[in-house]
Formats: structure tokens, sequence, C-alpha cells
């Protein structure tokens, strides 16, 4: 549909990393983007992100279930041939990066706001 190969597809043609080193397989094994961050991982990742706004108790309990759904659900995009195993480690890596950014940022101009209030 966006002119990249799924996984299966370039597995089926016959490209496989094999040995190579990681620079040369990603210039010279395809020549359009054919690796991609996984959406799905990257939108299943964001139940990660719900886990501060539980208490402390609810979050204990919740942590393992969460994790297993998103490495479960992770797995099988790459398990169904959609997406190489970087794509969503990628994904959920750069869903997680980007809540905590935020969250610095938000934290941060709280606090830059506190100390620019009048007392």
């Amino acid at each position: 549909m966006a002119g990249r190969g799924a996984a299966r597809t370039l597995v089926r043609q016959g490209w496989s990393t094999g040995c190579r080193q990681f620079v040369q397989c990603c210039v010279s094994a395809c020549q359009q983007n054919c690796s991609f961050v996984s959406g799905e991982a990257s939108a299943i990742a964001c139940l990660a992100c719900l886990l501060p706004l539980c208490s402390q108790q609810a979050r204990g309990m919740l942590i393992l279930p969460i994790g297993l759904i998103i490495v479960t659900a992770s797995m099988l995009r790459v398990a169904f041939g959609r997406h190489f195993f970087s794509d969503v480690v990628l994904g959920a890596l750069l869903t997680l990066v980007v809540f905590c950014l935020l969250a610095w940022a938000c934290e941060y101009l709280a606090r830059g706001s506190r100390a620019l209030s009048p007392r």
C-alpha cells in the first residue's frame, strides 16, 4: 500500500540478513524502506503509559498482565510475518520514550509555573 515490503514478503522473495553487518544490511539489502516501526506495537505499548495513573497497589497487580499483553500482541505481528522483531521493539520503545519525554516536560513546566507564581 505504501510501497514497503512486509516481512513475510521479503523473506518469501529470498531476502534475509544472514550474517551481514547491520549497516550493510540496511544500505544494500532493501532499496525502498522495507522495514518500518510497528504501529500496532506502538499502540499497545500505550497501555504501559496508563500505569502511572493507577494507585501503587493497582500498579503492582497490573504490571505483569499489561506486560504480557504488550509482548504477546507484538510477537503476534512477528509470527504473522507482518513485521520484523526490530520493528515491534522499536515501535514499543518509541511510544515509551515519547511518553517519558512528555511526562518530564509536563513536570518541568508545572514546576516552572509554580516557581513563577506570586506567593
